[in-house]
This record gives structure tokens, sequence and C-alpha cells, in this order.
């Protein structure tokens, strides 16, 4: 018995890394969250109420070679040099929120403060919101995202260093 199960767990390993495309592991930093791997620093989990939100911070060919990766058609603005993307997922069900809007503020080092509507960005079985802002300076960036669900307004934040 002890040998089994020493065989089956990391077999089991094996099976829930294996269940993702190396593209999904490319666009996605190689995180899978909440699934007990280390998040790299790219990435912010936070939950408000039963929401939650996913950031990551991609430059701008991390966020275009994303976009390719998913088979759609860049909706990225010539100025932005980064860019938040942000998953939503419904914790009780675990199911991916695709019904909501983000408006996106973003706080720089310098206290200046830039806000934008998050678009959807869906492929290739992902769906995330996101929206990009240039982000030029070194330092702490502060994220505020305001989430409209059915009517109800739920905010979320994280933090990035450049």
């Amino acid at each position: 018995m002890k040998h089994k199960i020493s065989y089956l767990a990391p077999a089991l390993f094996l099976i829930m890394f294996s269940s993702c495309s190396k593209g999904d592991h490319q666009s996605h930093g190689g995180s899978h969250g909440t699934m007990g791997t280390t998040q790299p620093a790219n990435i912010k989990i936070v939950l408000v109420d039963n929401i939650q939100a996913a950031f990551e911070l991609y430059d701008k060919a991390k966020h275009d070679a994303m976009e390719k990766d998913m088979k759609v058609k860049s909706t990225a603005d010539s100025t932005s040099d980064h860019f938040i993307v942000i998953s939503l997922m419904n914790k009780t069900t675990n199911s991916v929120i695709k019904n909501g809007s983000i408006d996106v503020e973003v706080m720089s080092p310098d206290k200046s403060m830039a806000k934008k509507k998050a678009h959807v960005m869906e492929g290739q079985g992902m769906f995330h919101y996101a929206a990009g802002f240039q982000m030029k300076a070194p330092g702490k960036y502060l994220i505020n995202a305001v989430i409209t669900l059915d009517g109800k307004k739920f905010t979320a934040m994280a933090d990035f260093s450049i």
C-alpha cells in the first residue's frame, strides 16, 4: 500500500500540470494561481466577496504574444507599454465570470492617475479583461479595478513594481 501511494502522488502531480497546453503556460506565466504553485511576481490574486480577481501585468511584447496565441485581433493602443490583464472567477461555482465590466485605475509612482475601461480578450478557451497603460517610470503602481456584475460594484486592488 505504501508503494502505491508513493507512485500515485507524482502521477497526480503530472496529470494536474499536463492538463494545460504549452501555450497556456507560456501565455499565463506558467502559473495556475490557486492550484498551489508559486505565484510569479506578475500575478496578484485578490478575493472580494465571492469574486476571485487574478491580476497579471504584461509588457507590450508579452501582451502582443498572448493575443497571437489566443488568435484574437489586437486591441492594444499604440501608446500603452504595459497591460493589466484581469481574470474573474466565481469562487462558489469555480466558473469564469464573463458578463462583467471593469474600469481600471492606475496610480503611478509619482501619484498621477490614469483610468481606462478594460476590453475583453477571448480565445483558445481563455477569457480575460485587459487595459493598457504607460508604465515607464520605475517604482510601485497601484491598480484599482472597479468590477460591475449584474448592477453591483466590487473593488479589487493590487500593486506591481516595475
